[in-house]
């Protein structure tokens, strides 16, 4: 999603326990520590014969999962070119901002990188996933950052989540988790928008933190958002001892869009209805005890107001 830590992390970050730090929880080392541990002299043929077996396993069953994750960043690669057409690039494949509707120039303005006065796919792109740019904000070396886990089992990259954790913390130590819900209108934005956010919260060292990501409006419609964002929330409860998240202090936060989904999810506390099945934690609980909703819609059925009437 344009970000530096983003790109350099691993991609299957959710099979990936932390090093060996006094930032994690005693578990989490100890199941690192387990996992990077050679074998024993007379167990390396078992282990050999045994990886090779699992390699191959892995092998048969791989194209599958990658093209169906392919596939998704095909269909949204697709979904934003056919976006940024509507603006009516020239044969430059630009856009110049002062020919869209006064309604929009605001927003294409900052999606303006290089400050041209035009817009190209790249730069809209990025703006659609990053509205603010908050991912591009710098994490303080206080502040250790596990993206990319899976929650729902799996390969989309809109059912994913940020781990965010002080580096510095008492072993033991149970912090209350912040999950935070990205907006942009339900259709646009990502899980770095999480950032500006949660940082500061977590670089205190009071708090852990997830930024969830969940499908959009024109990849799934509703209740697919909220049967994600329970997904996610099932996933922090499944693996509080791993990384130190007090399962009875979870707090929902979100701004406009994600204000709602996360207003939904204070409002829906225990209703079946809207549980959802998805994931591998069914058995664990979705609810949360806190919600900030910075103004998030509430009321779906008013007329919105006459700048979004005149995009």
């Amino acid at each position: 999603w344009n970000d530096a830590e983003h790109a350099r992390a691993p991609r299957r970050a959710s099979s990936t326990a932390p090093r060996a730090s006094r930032g994690f929880p005693a578990r989490a080392r100890a199941a690192y520590a387990a996992r990077v541990q050679p074998p024993t002299r007379h167990g390396a043929r078992a282990f050999h014969l045994v990886a090779v077996a699992i390699a191959c396993a892995l092998a048969w069953l791989a194209p599958e999962r990658a093209f169906a994750a392919d596939d998704a960043r095909s269909l949204e690669a697709a979904h934003m070119r056919a976006e940024f057409e509507k603006l009516g690039p020239g044969d430059d494949g630009r856009v110049a901002i002062a020919n869209v509707p006064e309604a929009l120039q605001g927003f294409l303005r900052i999606a303006d990188a290089d400050r041209d006065g035009a817009i190209e796919l790249d730069e809209f792109t990025d703006f659609q996933r990053d509205p603010v740019g908050a991912g591009r904000l710098p994490l303080p070396v206080s502040v250790t950052f596990l993206p990319y886990i899976a929650y729902a089992g799996t390969d989309h990259s809109r059912q994913q989540l940020d781990v965010y954790l002080p580096r510095d913390r008492r072993d033991g130590e149970r912090l209350p988790v912040v999950a935070y819900v990205h907006g942009g209108a339900w259709n646009m934005g990502s899980r770095a928008m999480a950032r500006a956010s949660v940082v500061p919260l977590v670089a205190s060292g009071d708090y852990a933190a997830v930024s969830i990501g969940y499908r959009l409006s024109w990849q799934a419609t509703w209740p697919a958002q909220i049967h994600d964002l329970k997904a996610a929330l099932r996933w922090v409860r499944a693996h509080a001892d791993d990384y130190g998240f007090d399962p009875d202090r979870v707090c929902a936060m979100g701004a406009s869009a994600g204000g709602h989904l996360v207003a939904a999810l204070g409002t829906t506390n225990g209703v079946a209805e809207v549980e959802g099945a998805l994931g591998a934690h069914t058995g664990e609980r979705s609810d949360v005890q806190c919600v900030v909703d910075f103004f998030g819609p509430t009321d779906l059925r008013a007329p919105p107001p006459a700048a979004c009437r005149r995009w």
